[in-house]
């Protein structure tokens, strides 16, 4: 599959808004160290969009690197450097259940438990 192909049909599963081609500099550049290049950043919006993601690079063998906040805290978080990855990254949802103090702010990717906290 070529590569124009292959982001075609990602923008078929997540969407217009769920692909992105440019401004991805913050996806490929970790907080702390790591700096790669990635073909594509694809943001899905629902858990049947990352399954239907994933399944889609394992079925054309193409990595992918699952990201998180991209804090660098533990690593591993950005892409290598040949440009054949795709960055998987969006906070879709956190659900908490706690028993005291809880927040969630999805716009700064934080979420405040208390010790009893339990993060799905």
């Amino acid at each position: 599959m070529s590569t124009p192909e292959f982001l075609r049909a990602l923008r078929a599963i997540v969407g217009v808004a769920g692909l992105l081609l440019d401004d991805i500099a913050g996806y490929v550049t970790g907080a702390r160290y790591g700096v790669g290049r990635a073909l594509c950043v694809v943001r899905p919006g629902t858990t049947e969009e990352v399954s239907r993601v994933i399944a889609f690079c394992v079925r054309e063998r193409v990595p992918f690197v699952p990201q998180g906040a991209n804090t660098g805290l533990v690593g591993a978080g950005t892409p290598d450097d040949s440009g054949a990855q795709i960055v998987l990254g969006r906070l879709i949802a956190l659900a908490c259940r706690c028993r005291g103090r809880r927040s969630c702010d999805s716009a700064v990717r934080r979420a405040s438990l208390s010790s009893r906290g339990i993060l799905i």
